[in-house]
């Protein structure tokens, strides 16, 4: 009973954020090359209404967080690489080839920002869930983003760090999305 309660309680921990994974020589060997970053326009899951409705505010939150972290200097936002890719689709943007895409943009490192998960709930408690029911929900949303940051000439993953939010609504945990990954943002000075 004891090693289940610790294997709950890691688990628990493990998803409410996960500790950023770094390339070893980072600060060496990879952050001086990175002079410029662009974010990649930001990838939605599929059937997902809500994420739909709120993907560009989204998208536009994490921008300003990164922006505000970026010491590398030039940071590049989703709408320019649009407009250099223009009547492409977002997910055309996604799929191509790291190198081509640095070669086109002009950048040397290219960020992945993904929303994992994004699901509003009316919450529930003692008295409103169901029969059976073994958990209490929050009221709220929950917001799941994971961020890759790589290396655009050779597609080599520099940095991963996911974060797990949740908010009275879409924008406010996107809000506190930003500013963890402000903190959290490798390129720092």
């Amino acid at each position: 009973m004891k090693g289940r309660v610790y294997a709950l309680l890691s688990v628990f921990l493990w998803g409410c954020d996960s500790a950023p994974f770094l390339i070893s020589h980072f600060e060496t060997d990879y952050q001086p090359k990175l002079k410029t970053v662009a974010m990649l326009p930001l990838w939605l899951p599929p059937q997902n209404s809500l994420a739909e409705k709120y993907g560009l505010g989204l998208e536009r939150l994490v921008g300003e967080a990164v922006s505000r972290a970026d010491s590398a200097g030039t940071f590049v936002f989703p709408n320019s690489i649009r407009r250099r890719f223009a009547g492409a689709a977002d997910s055309s943007i996604l799929e191509m080839p790291t190198e081509e895409l640095g070669k086109r943009i002009l950048v040397e490192g290219l960020l992945y920002a993904r929303v994992v998960r994004l699901y509003e709930t009316a919450g529930s408690n003692p008295t409103s869930r169901e029969i059976g029911a073994a958990r209490f929900q929050r009221r709220g949303v929950e917001l799941l983003f994971e961020f890759r940051l790589v290396e655009a000439s050779t597609g080599k993953l520099l940095w991963k760090y996911r974060i797990r939010r949740f908010g009275e609504d879409v924008l406010a945990a996107g809000r506190q999305v930003g500013k963890v990954l402000t903190e959290a943002w490798p390129l720092h000075p």
